[in-house]
């Protein structure tokens, strides 16, 4: 007889124990197994509601657009009168959609039509406004130069005038006269210079008037 010993495999206690699930760890995958299978359900559940609509919507599409005979119309009145019903309301919903589908179609194009055509039209006007308001701004500069040179010439006229006053010192009478004359004659002509001014604002407001 041998005197081997007989070796018996040594067992990892610890290794047994921490592969050993806790009893929270089944609780857990009975949860899991649950959730599972109740999603599972509501899934079937769902296809058989889906499945039961199409059996349903099948039939209903089968009367609808079923041919009736004379017979069937007398014997199956109520069905009859039913299917007629339903049809005229499809016809009506179908007929009401496509005319409110139209109609927010061409207003919406309208819409659209009507903005650009607002924007290319105000682009226009502020282009030839801009224009006319250069147009405008030049001829008030050019009078404004043309009436300083008239007022620095007449001036000088009236400056020329002054100076003879002193060879009418021997003759206070004529001197008073011309005087008077010189002051009016200057007054009444630079008058003349502001309505010409005025009358030509006046002008172009009417015009600017016209135009907007």
């Amino acid at each position: 007889m041998n005197n081997q010993k007989n070796e018996f495999p040594k067992i990892d206690f610890n290794v047994a124990l921490e592969n050993k699930p806790t009893q929270k760890q089944k609780d857990m995958n009975i949860e899991q197994i649950k959730r599972e299978n109740f999603i599972e359900n509501d899934d079937k559940s769902v296809s058989s509601l889906q499945e039961n609509h199409k059996q349903i919507d099948k039939s209903h599409q089968k009367d609808l657009n079923r041919d009736w005979g004379l017979m069937e119309q007398l014997t199956n009145r109520s069905m009859y009168k039913a299917v007629q019903e339903n049809r005229k309301e499809l016809f009506n919903a179908s007929a009401e959609y496509k005319i409110k589908f139209y109609r927010t179609v061409l207003d919406g194009r309208l819409e659209a039509l009507s903005e650009k055509t607002n924007s290319g039209l105000m682009m226009i006007k502020a282009h030839y406004r801009q224009q006319v308001a250069s147009f405008m701004m030049t001829k008030m500069y050019d009078l404004a130069k043309e009436v300083k040179a008239r007022q620095k010439e007449f001036l000088t006229l009236m400056m020329e005038k002054h100076d003879d006053i002193e060879r009418l010192e021997n003759y206070p009478e004529l001197k008073k006269q011309y005087v008077n004359s010189i002051l009016v004659e200057g007054e009444r002509y630079m008058n003349f210079l502001d309505r010409l001014v005025l009358r030509f604002e006046n002008i172009i407001d009417e015009q600017l008037q016209k135009y907007n």
